[in-house]
């Protein structure tokens, strides 16, 4: 059958996961679940990999019981490798396991934690509603371009979940959009996946933007960045780093040429969620660039957040047209000591040319 939206859950949800079918399918939006559309006589696993592969997102109700389910497991990376958004339905207060944690760990999800549950499914129709009307079908066995990603609820404490991202404006038809792909690497003998090693390969580039050049040769610079990087990151991107305290930050970066804003979730260990906001600037190094952040402020008070250190994105370079990424204080930028700094997980977040 035809379908927009496949949904994965573990088979303890069942019921919210036949509630959430019903509601979707109520408003129009045609559901694969199993076991209901799996074709007797089928092969299970090639039914579940031909129903992801085919649809324009993956709803997952989210719980303990699916944080455990291998087979939920599969099914996301499934969605994940295909670059088919995943929309977490939170039905626990749980947080995504380790495994889902590095597939879905910078997206917001929708939270179902209070009563009715009807109000939260309706809220989850809306959402994919507006994901499947600006996301096309594509031809069986072709991988689909990054999808451009709707607002959704964050998964944080409502009294500090960060308000509705604004809508993305549409990309100049005359401009290739830059965009950078995760990849893994070897080091000292070991393979290290890239939620680790925070590795980027750049894929693709402004067509307004010259062939490479070399970046300035002077140590400190701290002034805008020159060719070839000034519009290098145009447009909407994800990013999650782990501080060393174990404070996890995951959010959006948005760039135009030099300058921008990069808004973040903080789940510190301890204590209340909050989201900051702070504005951003390419900035060229003797080796690579950077995007530095300054005046952090609490985004639902505005106030100044003066114990905050802004945040320095650094990318350096790990070959050709790729970058190990970093996220640095301002005092491991000043003295560019990036040896501590902890990596960084940075997705295109747009849809691409």
């Amino acid at each position: 059958m035809k379908h927009d939206v496949f949904l994965s859950y573990s088979k303890s949800d069942k019921t919210v996961a036949d509630a959430a079918c019903a509601t979707l399918e109520r408003h129009g939006i045609r559901v694969w679940i199993a076991p209901r559309d799996v074709t007797p006589g089928s092969d299970w696993g090639e039914s579940i990999v031909d129903a992801i592969t085919n649809s324009r997102a993956v709803v997952l109700v989210l719980s303990a019981s699916s944080n455990d389910s291998p087979q939920v497991r599969r099914e996301v990376q499934r969605a994940f490798e295909h670059n088919i958004t995943v929309i977490p339905l939170r039905v626990e207060n749980v947080a995504p396991g380790r495994a889902l944690e590095y597939y879905i760990g910078p997206v917001h999800w929708l939270d179902a934690l209070t009563p009715p549950l009807e109000a939260h499914l309706e809220r989850l129709a809306d959402t994919v509603s507006r994901l499947v009307a600006t996301t096309p079908a594509v031809p069986p066995g072709t991988r689909r371009p990054l999808p451009q990603m709707p607002p959704l609820e964050s998964g944080e404490p409502a009294d500090s979940a960060p308000e509705e991202a604004t809508a993305r404006p549409t990309p100049e038809p005359s401009r290739e959009r830059p965009w950078l792909t995760t990849t893994t690497v070897a080091m000292a003998g070991a393979v290290i996946l890239v939620a680790g090693l925070g590795l980027v390969a750049l894929t693709g580039r402004r067509s307004d933007v010259p062939a490479a050049a070399s970046p300035s040769s002077v140590p400190t610079r701290t002034v805008v960045a020159p060719e070839p990087y000034h519009g290098i990151l145009d447009g909407d991107w994800t990013v999650a780093f782990t501080r060393p305290d174990g404070s996890r930050y995951s959010g959006q970066l948005k760039m135009a040429g030099v300058s921008g804003t990069m808004t973040l979730v903080e789940s510190p260990r301890r204590g209340r969620a909050r989201k900051i906001v702070q504005t951003m600037k390419l900035v060229g190094l003797d080796k690579g660039f950077a995007v530095r952040g300054s005046s952090p402020v609490d985004a639902a008070s505005g106030a100044a957040l003066s114990n905050y250190p802004a945040d320095a994105l650094v990318f350096t370079p790990a070959g050709e047209k790729s970058f190990r990424v970093a996220r640095c204080d301002d005092r491991a930028f000043d003295t560019r000591d990036f040896t501590d700094c902890p990596l960084v997980t940075l997705r295109d977040a747009g849809p691409r040319s």
